[in-house]
């Protein structure tokens, strides 16, 4: 642990302060709306915008939360413990066409379409990704 003029550090790190973060959070929202990420679907009488959300804490996780509140979005959130019988089941039921992931649960959801499962998803949208590995872009446009 070290410090800096703002306190404690725990590790890897970077603060951001509340406007860019806003700014941030408003881009992803109004994007998402103005691409139709996040069509609206009927269940129990009402209408629902769902948007999924895989992938470990990290501040993409939140922002992407944040964003959805936006615009009354409910987020869906999946685990490492789910198997993909499970993850197919919510997909389905919820009726999603988007998903924010890290690169391990994109290759997940690839795989899962070719196992004909995953049919909805038409989004798949990598977080914490400094690089883009060729192979699963070429493999997410197929």
């Amino acid at each position: 642990m070290g410090t800096n003029d703002k306190g404690p550090v725990f590790g890897d790190f970077q603060f951001e302060d509340y406007r860019t973060v806003n700014s941030d959070i408003e881009n992803l929202a109004t994007g998402m709306m103005s691409l139709k990420m996040c069509p609206e679907v009927e269940g129990d009488g009402k209408m629902w915008r769902f948007v999924g959300l895989w992938s470990q804490n990290r501040p993409e996780w939140a922002k992407t939360l944040l964003a959805c509140m936006h615009y009354n979005m409910t987020t869906v959130g999946f685990y490492d413990a789910m198997g993909a019988s499970q993850v197919d089941y919510i997909l389905n039921q919820t009726e999603l066409t988007t998903v924010f992931c890290t690169a391990n649960y994109a290759k997940k959801i690839l795989e899962m379409q070719e196992q004909g499962m995953a049919h909805r998803i038409k989004n798949v949208v990598l977080i914490g990704v400094e690089s883009i590995d060729a192979a699963l872009t070429q493999k997410g446009e197929a």
